[in-house]
């Protein structure tokens, strides 16, 4: 009996370690694809990094999710900065 359920206490530690390993990777994409990002930003005026190629780069370890949810809170703020300076303008 105690054999069982040792096996059942590996078989739990197993799938923890898993399911930690899992969360330790999507940390270091996400990390390493927001490095990725910023050092393509700074390619793209400097002549020496090669700024597109590590932008899709880092997007690609970003996922899907990531690069859409960028781009709607880009959207937003772009939609929200040409309103404001509209209302400005008009003010004037």
């Amino acid at each position: 009996m105690e054999k069982a359920g040792i096996k059942e206490k590996i078989k739990e530690e197993i799938v923890i370690i898993k399911e930690n390993k899992s969360l330790i990777w999507d940390i270091a994409k996400k990390t390493l694809g927001v490095i990725l990002m910023i050092i393509g930003l700074a390619g793209l005026f400097l002549p020496i990094l090669p700024g597109f190629i590590l932008i899709i780069l880092g997007l690609a370890l970003l996922g899907n999710q990531s690069i859409k949810n960028y781009l709607i809170s880009l959207s937003r703020q772009t939609k929200k900065a040409k309103s404001e300076s509209f209302l400005k303008s008009k003010n004037k």
